[in-house]
């Protein structure tokens, strides 16, 4: 997981996915991480409260969504078995554009 700077605190970026396959990248401060870690578990589904959403204008992101979605103090998570929110979401970036060097410099999942 890629960490970054901002306002000289680092936090950490990890990508999620919603229920239409659109994926974001989630900010979670690393002050919090240990929290986020105990209740996140890949290949759960879960509904947030009280989360912000920001733009996303980070150097390097893990989605190319314009937005990101923030954990504070006061996001609350319940894990809840949403059946259609798919498992795995691939997004590759074609051969011709990749030798073309038409690619999204900015983001670290390819497109």
């Amino acid at each position: 997981m890629p960490f970054f700077l901002e306002d000289e605190l680092k936090h950490s970026a990890f990508s999620i996915v919603s229920n239409r396959g659109t994926k974001f990248q989630l900010k979670v401060k690393n002050l919090d991480i240990e929290k986020w870690e105990q209740q996140l578990k890949e290949g759960k589904t879960y509904i947030a409260q009280n989360f912000e959403v920001e733009s996303n204008k980070e150097d390097y992101k893990t989605t190319k969504h314009g937005y990101k979605l923030v954990f504070v103090k006061g996001t609350m998570l319940k894990e809840q078995d949403l059946l259609d929110i798919p498992h795995y979401v691939y997004d590759f970036t074609k051969f011709e554009s990749i030798i073309n060097k038409n690619v999204v410099a900015d983001v670290l999942i390819g497109k």
